[in-house]
């Protein structure tokens, strides 16, 4: 076993253990966030060990399982598409469901090649492949080395730019998003270096097929093993995530139209007649101003913002002291800041606002100034 495939089946096991992990911390935790990056990671796996299985001759020995783990690549842009969505607060609603559809239905459509393959005899195994594609032409272009990764990099390269509905104020801690940012763009270039290094690979003459092969699954293995490396030393880019909500209102009776307008309702009340600035203000006043029951009111809140009524309350003022310490000119008092915005004590004021921009509100403030000026410069 060579170096590279070694370092390859370390990668696919590191990625599998850590996809585990992450599933059954998701699940226990209920973080969704989690749940589909690691499906996302399993499938990045799973392409890697492919590969090793090729390297040392496993589908030669048992061909019936060529190509059974094939289809399964092309969840790889879609997991992708949702894990990053929920990371930027989008609210995708049945569109989970939508971008799951075309890697579905290529799944099915190498179901005549599973039937055809499991029936033929070991020893001509390699037929069936043959067979299936002179029945099924679609095979040819499924089975086409740009296909998966030509489908996965448009996947990648739209997700950033398609527009959704986003949660109302919704702050991403900079940690994340620069994680995410950061996973997209060493996916999407190792997908394209993969494209043109097939599509030129006659021309690449000062490296052999093999060479080549080894050196795009390095380049794969490589982004597992940051992964791997991030989940380890930054924990709290994957564990600092809103939970979902599981059954908590299934038996209420409240549609995704009703929930929106009950939600105007609320955003008027509380942001544009900032009713925040109440250091006394609950739930029970604004349940009486909008003749709402206070139990509706949260469960809107919690559905629409994936928030609880307070810390709606509390994102609101914090969102408040940032515009105000952006805007303010000279020495700013936290103290009066934070009774300024809504909170009753500096304590909580500077709890909240770490807890939503990533560092305390002195802090922040030295850092826009420290920006201003040397945009000025």
């Amino acid at each position: 076993m060579g170096i590279s495939t070694g370092l390859i089946l370390a990668s696919a096991l590191h990625g599998l253990v850590l996809s585990l992990v992450m599933a059954v911390r998701g699940y226990l935790r209920k973080q969704e966030e989690n749940l589909w990056f690691s499906a996302l990671l399993l499938c990045l796996s799973i392409y890697l060990l492919e590969h090793y299985g090729v390297e040392i001759g496993f589908y030669a020995d048992h061909p019936s399982l060529v190509l059974l783990t094939y289809p399964i690549l092309f969840f790889i842009g879609p997991f992708f598409f949702i894990y990053y969505s929920l990371v930027r607060g989008r609210q995708l609603g049945k569109w989970k469901l939508y971008v799951l559809i075309p890697p579905v239905l290529i799944y099915l459509l190498f179901l005549p090649f599973y039937i055809i393959n499991a029936r033929i005899d070991p020893i001509g195994g390699v037929c069936s492949l043959v067979t299936t594609q002179a029945n099924f032409p679609y095979f040819n272009l499924l089975l086409d080395q740009l296909s998966f990764p030509v489908y996965t990099t448009l996947m990648l390269a739209v997700t950033p730019f398609i527009r959704f509905n986003t949660n109302p104020n919704q702050h991403f801690i900079s940690a994340r998003l620069k994680w995410i940012n950061l996973l997209t763009y060493l996916l999407l270039a190792y997908f394209i270096l993969f494209i043109l290094s097939m599509a030129f690979k006659e021309q690449l003459q000062i490296i052999s097929a093999d060479g080549l092969s080894s050196l795009q699954f390095v380049g794969l293995a490589a982004i597992i093993h940051l992964i791997t490396y991030v989940a380890i030393l930054e924990p709290a880019i994957f564990s600092n995530v809103k939970p979902f909500s599981i059954g908590k209102y299934k038996h209420s009776s409240l549609d995704s139209h009703m929930s929106r307008i009950i939600l105007g309702q609320i955003k008027n009340q509380v942001e544009v007649k900032q009713a925040y600035l109440d250091n006394s203000y609950s739930m029970q006043q604004l349940s009486s101003e909008l003749s709402i029951s206070r139990h509706r009111i949260s469960q809107v809140i919690n559905q629409e913002l994936g928030l609880t009524f307070l810390e709606y309350i509390n994102k609101c003022r914090v969102i408040k002291a940032k515009q105000a310490l952006e805007k303010a000119e000279g020495r700013v008092i936290v103290n009066r800041l934070a009774l300024d915005v809504g909170f009753n004590n500096k304590v909580s004021f500077y709890r909240a606002f770490k807890k939503h921009f990533g560092r305390s509100p002195s802090d922040f403030r030295k850092e826009f100034e420290k920006s201003v000026t040397s945009d000025r410069v």
